[in-house]
């Protein structure tokens, strides 16, 4: 993969950003490659396809890029907030490719990978609407909120200016397929959860936890959670939230980057949100959690 950017016929630009962007695009479809399949070239999208910049000739999976050359934070700027939560609730997103090159040498020196089904509306952050003196009076926009993203779902395809072999990327995407196939609620819970997981940094998981992590992620919309009752470990059962029935307790580990093996057991988590913690966790597939997924 070479990682300087192309130079030729960009002099009939006079704009730095439309430079910056043909650069950009072009280097892609001459390096990116297809992390869905075996494809190991995309191919440009027609002019004017709407959040679509390349198309898989093999599989039709689409991309979309974005290209800075700030370094990468915990933010990029986006199109309209309405098209990209009506995208995210129709499940309609193409995969991310986020850039980042360096102006000075002209050249790519980070790039992440998104899969299409890494983002939920918790990702979104509603922009303010333009001035009413702009062009555009009114039209809103939004930012994706990259670390509300679990990095895990952010795979390096280029790190400081070092690639990634196509192996790597491709089998990194793959760990994550499991998540596509859930409904988009689902999914999002799925993802919300996993993020707020990773962050607690616990090899294990108490009632207090969950319920600080609730407050956190919210509420799911037909489940509440009850209180633990003072001076109890546990939560006591209710008609409104029979207990769970669940075979003998065991462990589900997902092994973190510098931290102990992370483990949850349905007998820990008596209230709602415990078991929707549980289900969430169940429902990546025993071949991710083997492969330690979250690394």
């Amino acid at each position: 993969m070479h990682l300087h950017l192309p130079s030729e016929g960009l002099e009939r630009y006079k704009s730095a950003s439309q430079r910056a962007r043909v650069g950009t695009e072009s280097w892609g479809a001459n390096n990116f490659f297809c992390p869905v399949c075996e494809s190991p070239r995309l191919r440009s999208a027609p002019q004017g396809t709407a959040a679509v910049d390349y198309v898989c000739p093999s599989c039709d999976s689409p991309f979309q890029l974005k290209s800075q050359s700030k370094p990468l934070g915990s933010r990029i700027v986006d199109a309209a907030y309405s098209e990209m939560k009506r995208a995210i609730l129709e499940d309609r997103t193409p995969n991310l490719f986020v850039l980042h090159y360096d102006l000075d040498l002209w050249a790519v020196r980070n790039v992440l990978l998104v899969p299409h089904f890494a983002f939920t509306l918790s990702t979104l952050e509603k922009r303010p609407p333009l001035a009413p003196t702009a062009r555009r009076a009114g039209w809103i926009g939004c930012n994706i909120l990259l670390d509300k993203i679990p990095p895990y779902a952010r795979i390096r395809m280029i790190d400081d200016g070092k690639a990634q072999s196509a192996k790597e990327v491709r089998r990194a995407y793959q760990r994550l397929r499991p998540l596509e196939a859930l409904q988009v609620e689902k999914r999002g819970w799925t993802l919300d959860v996993l993020q707020v997981v990773q962050s607690l940094q616990k090899s294990e998981f108490t009632l207090a936890d969950c319920l600080r992590l609730r407050r956190r992620t919210g509420e799911t919309p037909s489940q509440k959670s009850p209180r633990p009752r003072q001076n109890s470990p546990t939560v006591a059962s209710s008609p409104q939230f029979p207990p769970p029935r669940f075979p003998r307790p065991r462990p589900l580990s997902l092994a973190l980057s510098g931290v102990p093996p992370l483990t949850a057991q349905p007998s820990l988590y008596p209230s709602s949100i415990g078991r929707l913690l549980v289900r969430a966790l169940r429902h990546l597939s025993f071949e991710m959690v083997r492969s330690s997924v979250i690394r």
